[in-house]
């Protein structure tokens, strides 16, 4: 029987293989799990051998067994996570009202979940929330400061105040980093 059919029939090499993939020593292994599968040494060998087989394959594919199992269980939460575009729906619909909310309720017996639509500040929140899905808000200071000198537009009637602007702009008087607000 080849290693991966008996790890998949039994178990307990899949256990022995963990511990042997995090570095445990083999009379370790056998003192421990001798005691907790009440079996003889021996048998306990015969696992240890066929789990480190299945370790030596495992990191030469470069796929170890907490990898895997790691895997596992982001692929299962993956599935089980909302996508973006379900978060921005189920919070339109909360800011519309249309959806049906779960609020804890204090009452005589304690806190109750209760079924309700939408208030005010609930839909508030969930309006709060697209707009910082969309990245509406600004969130860093830094951000939010200008880069570079300020913009100015000077609207000019004719062609005179245009030369004029242009000389004013040519003699450096018009550097608007160096001169103060009044």
């Amino acid at each position: 029987m080849e290693p991966k059919e008996e790890l998949t029939l039994n178990p307990r090499i899949l256990d022995i293989a963990l511990w042997v993939e995090k570095g445990e020593r083999s009379y370790t292994i056998i003192r421990e799990f001798s005691k907790r599968w009440q079996l003889s040494e021996r048998t306990i060998k015969r696992y240890i051998t066929i789990a480190k087989e299945v370790v030596k394959e495992r990191i030469a594919s470069g796929t170890t067994i907490t990898d895997c199992v790691r895997k596992e269980l982001i692929e299962e939460e993956a599935r089980q996570m909302p996508c973006d575009d379900d978060i921005e729906t189920l919070l339109w619909s909360i800011a519309r009202g249309e959806a049906e909310i779960e609020k804890m309720v204090k009452t005589a017996e304690g806190l109750k979940p209760m079924k309700c639509t939408p208030d005010y500040h609930d839909r508030i929140s969930a309006l709060d929330k697209i707009c910082k899905l969309r990245g509406v808000y600004i969130l860093n200071k830094e951000d939010s400061k200008p880069k570079g000198p300020p913009i100015v537009v000077i609207n000019v009637k004719n062609q005179e105040e245009k030369e004029a602007v242009l000389r004013i702009q040519e003699q450096g008087r018009l550097d608007l980093e160096d001169e103060k607000p009044v």
